[in-house]
Order: C-alpha cells, then structure tokens, then sequence
C-alpha cells in the first residue's frame, strides 16, 4: 500500500496534516468497530476487522514521518493567567439580574406573591349559607 491508497482509504488529501488524519482515522475507526461488535454473520465480522487492519495500516503510512503529540487532544495543565489591566466580564444573567432587583425594591412594592388578599388584611372570603340566599 502506497501513500496514495492509504489517503483514498481514509477519505483524505495524501498531503494532510497529522491531525486531520488521526480525527478521520478515529471516526471510520468507530463506525467499523461499531459494524464489527453488530455483526450478524461471521463472514461480515471477519470483513470489517481486514478493514479495521486496513485502516490502521494506512494511517501509520501517512503519519510517517511526522512529528505526532500524544498529548494533543488533552488539556493544557499550565494555569491560566488573567491581566490584571483588563476588567473581567462581570455581566449578569438573567435570573441574577432579577434577583438583585427584587432585593432593592422596597416591601411595599414587592410583587404580588402574597396574593391581593394579603394586602387587605384578610385572606377569607365571606360565605354565603343558604339561610341568607333568597331564592
């Protein structure tokens, strides 16, 4: 197999870099594997793993001389550092927005979570008894 057939297997220019090889190696990695583990008869499993061997023969083809950082992918573990000139982003969402509000506002104005009834001094409504209906 030569760098041409390597790069038509994996669906890439022969002259891609290493990590545009390594995400669509990983990605026809995945859906031959998922193939291989659903495989219903042993003809098919034995296809998809020859392709499975394919595909990693061609990917170490072309990542053949270049230089690849295992480590790539990972987060970086050097601490972040913030300038202290520039003012972080203090921009409030929305429910923090509403809550700050509602702390500056007096009492009186609360809204009307309490209810109408609280406001008048008494939360029971007179009742009517049959006695008092005329009908």
């Amino acid at each position: 197999m030569d760098r041409q057939e390597a790069a038509a297997l994996l669906g890439v220019d022969p002259k891609a870099g290493a990590a545009e090889v390594r995400r669509r190696y990983q990605e026809l990695y995945s859906d031959y594997q998922i193939r291989l583990t659903n495989a219903p008869t042993p003809a098919l499993r034995t296809t998809y793993q020859k392709k499975l061997q394919q595909l990693e023969e061609a990917s170490k083809l072309l990542l053949e001389g270049m230089e690849v950082d295992p480590h790539a992918d990972l987060p970086s573990a050097s601490p972040v550092l913030e300038r202290l000139d520039e003012e972080p982003d203090r921009a409030k969402t929305a429910p923090a927005a509403a809550a700050d509000e509602a702390r500056s506002r007096p009492a009186w104005r609360m809204p009307a979570i309490m209810g109408i009834a609280a406001r008048r001094g008494s939360t029971t409504r007179r009742r009517t008894s049959p006695s008092n209906c005329t009908g």
